[in-house]
């Protein structure tokens, strides 16, 4: 007897992937709009002893923002830690050989690394160029030009290029967990609807949030290159998308990202986002 459609389906009996999905974007859109909560809680004294300046230690500082530590626990440290949890479980249910699980796992841990390092570095730098835009304005200068790559050159790639890596890995892991068991079933009509928010977070992350960061072009060829390889793979392994949220969500989102970027450079150009040293400012499109 064939199961039953349904149009409702119970959170718990949601498709592993699409619960995974939806935890961590809904985690990511909170961690988004949390720090804007806390605006009222001020900053706090960092001292500084700067040694190179004679024999004695002359003691100076800065002022940080809690809503910045805020920022980097929760985007950083916090999320790595839910992820690296909802990932390693579905690890450990696969039945592959244990050198595959290892890499996996290890490849995770990795990237999760990688990411939090991104924030802290995007944060710290964000909160220079703040100060340096604060007291000279923008500027030409080689440490202008510093503060600015280490914050929207480095510290942007660390965090989009490892979020598309680890969308990547959690398709991996959803195709091998299917191989090792009996098919999973087609997503319902309301799960279709959630796969939407999916989809979306994997647009803004890869296509505005990304050109926003100046790692747009990067996370634009990124995503023909890994449809042109998956598109092709689907094809021959015949992979059902209606079985499959993390690849359904993650092709559409990439398409997004392909059609949203082709715009922009035909309208814009390869011309920086952030024209602050290279031109005038250019209104945005997106």
């Amino acid at each position: 007897m064939k199961s039953e459609r349904k149009f409702f389906t119970q959170p718990k009996d949601y498709l592993d992937f699409l619960k995974i999905g939806l935890i961590i974007f809904v985690y990511l859109l909170i961690a988004l709009i949390l720090p804007k909560w806390v605006d009222s809680l001020g900053s706090f004294y960092v001292p500084v002893a700067i040694r190179e300046m004679g024999e004695t230690s002359y003691t100076h500082g800065f002022y940080f923002s809690y809503k910045n530590v805020i920022r980097i626990l929760s985007l950083g440290l916090v999320w790595a830690i839910m992820t690296y949890v909802l990932l390693h479980r579905k690890i450990l249910e696969l039945s592959k050989d244990k050198k595959t699980k290892n890499w996996l796992d290890i490849s995770v841990v990795f990237l999760l690394m990688i990411n939090m390092s991104g924030h802290v570095i995007h944060w710290l730098f964000d909160f220079s160029n703040s100060l340096y835009k604060d007291q000279l304005g923008y500027e030409s200068t080689e440490l202008y030009s510093m503060l600015y790559f280490s914050d929207e050159f480095l510290a942007h790639g660390l965090i989009h290029i490892s979020y598309f890596v680890i969308f990547i890995i959690m398709i991996l892991i959803e195709q091998y967990k299917e191989s090792n068991k009996e098919a999973t079933r087609k997503m319902h009509p309301d799960e279709y609807l959630l796969l939407i928010f999916i989809s979306g977070g994997i647009w803004i992350l890869n296509g505005p949030a990304a050109l926003k960061g100046e790692t747009g072009f990067l996370l634009y060829i990124l995503s023909i290159v890994v449809l042109i390889v998956l598109i092709p793979i689907i094809m021959r392994k015949n992979l059902s998308l209606t079985r499959h949220p993390m690849l359904f969500s993650f092709i559409i989102g990439s398409l997004l990202v392909i059609i949203q970027t082709t715009i922009h450079i035909i309208v814009r150009g390869l011309d920086n986002v952030y024209p602050y040293i290279h031109g005038p400012p250019i209104p945005d499109i997106f």
